[in-house]
């Protein structure tokens, strides 16, 4: 798994390519996610366009942080452009009707 950043509108959005699976790599998505929301972070957004493989851990993982960051005044998260596979897991797992799904404008 590879993480980049970047900015979209006010939100910090963390780009994660590969698979999100539970093992030590999916820790290491959870451990960012502390860091940011420690450091005072309240708007973030997972950009999961290029992820080639989720599984429950993702749900796991949106549905954790979702909770955390509504718990602060402005916090949020968003799920950016997430690709078929990911959409499919969160329409099964119903995530989609509670956490914000945005799509970047590739034009």
């Amino acid at each position: 798994m590879v993480i980049n950043y970047y900015e979209l509108n006010d939100f910090i959005v963390l780009e994660v390519t590969g698979e999100i699976i539970k093992n030590n790599e999916s820790k290491y998505l959870c451990e960012i996610l502390d860091t940011l929301i420690d450091s005072g972070k309240r708007r973030i957004g997972i950009d999961l366009s290029y992820v080639s493989y989720a599984d429950s851990e993702l749900v796991n993982i949106i549905t954790r942080y979702n909770n955390r960051l509504s718990q602060k005044e402005n916090g949020s998260l968003m799920i950016v452009s997430p690709n078929e596979i990911v959409c499919k897991l969160l329409k099964v797992s119903r995530i989609d009707q509670n956490v914000e799904i945005v799509y970047k404008d590739v034009s």
